[in-house]
């Protein structure tokens, strides 16, 4: 199989695409990555050199795709060129068993502004596939082919991604939340209800990982920025007593799969996220914290985890738990080895 993904270290590709890989090997499946983006992205995204970066590289991926003939299948993420199907048209007709997997609004442009471009080529790329994997129930409905989608969730190794060895006491809490660049707005909306929260806990404070830097809080006390790294990124996510995933209710939001949840409740972290989009399927019966509503302030449930060390710390093995019983990679790994079968034999 030809896996073509955005980038190496973008998530979807990370966790729906190559940690799959040892399990789709054992089942005789020879995998082969080419991801558009590289280890530069994150240096260069934010710079002038970012565009040039990106539509270098996407080419790059999409001259990639004229190697199909030569496999049996494609798992395809994302269209190459965001605005044009021809990509993913000459694929199909290279190698017409495609499996097209995606977990984000991407017929949506930046910031989620319509964009009748990439509407387009979303339809085309979908009409291409011979079967669609969508990462929630919302992106499934829009990709409007249910007799050829399966709904999967963005899963992660509960082996490699586990609790710290030292159990977390009630020491000064952290306050975290890990993302990308485009995800940096949704957090910020939400800052000065987390930081009131923190104020009137001793010793709290807010840790931001990402491949980006919040210059609005850039010299804030009671905020750490620290930079996103594939080495570093369990250890970071084990540092955090509470996990934030903060988003508004729209169009964009409501394709976002719940990853970061997932991965705050596998580490053990307590989770305050915004019932939008996947989360409250995702969250329903763990107990691994507090959903907020839509619109509504995220202070009253952080307070309510920050002030008690036992409340917290409950709810973050309730976290754990409800990951390790829902969320692991062997079933949605043999659902992807079902669809691939069922693609291969046509």
């Amino acid at each position: 199989m030809l896996f073509l993904t955005e980038g190496r270290d973008v998530p979807a590709s990370r966790f729906r695409a190559e940690q799959f890989f040892p399990f789709f090997e054992r089942e005789g499946v020879r995998c082969t990555l080419v991801g558009a983006y590289g280890k530069l992205y994150n240096r260069l995204h934010t710079t002038p050199l970012g565009g040039p970066y990106k539509l270098l590289t996407r080419a790059a991926r999409a001259a990639s795709g004229l190697r199909a003939a030569r496999y049996d299948l494609v798992f395809s993420q994302r269209p190459a060129l965001p605005q044009s199907p021809l990509p993913e048209r000459l694929l199909a007709r290279l190698q017409p068993r495609i499996v097209f997997d995606f977990d984000d609004a991407i017929w949506l442009g930046p910031g989620g502004t319509p964009s009748a471009a990439r509407e387009r080529t979303f339809r085309h790329v979908v009409g291409c596939a011979r079967w669609v994997v969508a990462g929630n129930g919302y992106l499934a409905r829009r990709a409007a082919a249910p007799e050829k989608t399966t709904v999967l969730p963005t899963v992660v190794d509960m082996d490699a991604t586990t609790p710290p060895l030292k159990p977390r006491g009630p020491r000064a809490p952290v306050v975290g939340w890990m993302g990308t660049a485009g995800n940096l707005p949704f957090l910020e909306a939400v800052m000065p209800d987390v930081l009131r929260a923190v104020a009137d806990t001793p010793g709290a404070r807010v840790r931001i990982v990402s491949n980006a830097r919040s210059r609005r809080y850039e010299s804030h006390p009671s905020v750490e920025q620290v930079g996103w790294s594939r080495d570093r990124e369990v250890d970071l996510l084990r540092s955090f007593d509470v996990g934030l995933m903060p988003l508004p209710d729209d169009e964009l939001t409501r394709g976002k799969c719940g990853f970061k949840m997932i991965q705050y409740m596998a580490v053990g972290a307590a989770v305050v996220a915004s019932a939008v989009g996947a989360n409250p399927e995702l969250f329903a019966g763990s107990g691994a914290g507090e959903l907020v509503p839509p619109g509504e302030s995220f202070e009253p449930a952080l307070r309510a985890l920050l002030s008690s060390p036992e409340r917290r710390l409950e709810a973050g093995r309730r976290a754990r738990h409800h990951a390790v019983e829902r969320f692991g990679l062997a079933p949605v790994a043999a659902r992807y080895l079902e669809i691939f079968d069922r693609v291969a034999s046509r």
